[in-house]
């Protein structure tokens, strides 16, 4: 029983020292060491993008109006944490929207287009050819040709 108490007050005293110390504030995320916190501001932010994909006042401004911070320190974060601008976040969330809705339904350019909260036809056709080398149709075939 002395035994068992002892190793149990040992095994106490190392967790409180990992828990104390500033290596359990990180954890390895597709191979590089992340802060928690810096985990958790971008999953809000993905949340807040996700939550309002559709809506064309989906700005870096909306984002830190949500978050409660200023435009400049959402900047500031996502450089801190490695991570792309939040207007490209923006964009890449809606051409993943985009490119999950040719693929997985029957709806017209111009219904994705709205869907994935896009501005207009031009600027979606502009940033998906940037993207995937051709327009959202050419894409769509493509890749329904390939399942087939």
């Amino acid at each position: 029983l002395r035994i068992s108490v002892c190793q149990m007050l040992e095994r106490k005293e190392v967790l409180k020292d990992y828990f104390s110390s500033a290596i359990s504030s990180f954890e390895k995320t597709d191979g590089k060491l992340t802060h928690k916190e810096s985990k958790k501001f971008q999953q809000s932010v993905l949340k807040i993008i996700n939550d309002h994909i559709q809506e064309k006042e989906l700005t870096p401004r909306f984002i830190a109006d949500h978050l409660a911070i200023s435009v400049r320190s959402l900047y500031r974060k996502m450089e801190e944490m490695g991570e792309e601008s939040p207007t490209s976040m923006i964009k890449e969330c809606r051409l993943y929207v985009a490119k999950d809705l040719l693929l997985k339904t029957k709806k017209t350019i111009d219904e994705i287009v709205f869907e994935a909260g896009f501005s207009n036809k031009v600027t979606f056709f502009k940033v998906f050819r940037e993207k995937y080398g051709c327009t959202p149709k050419e894409f769509r075939t493509k890749h329904l040709e390939e399942v087939q």
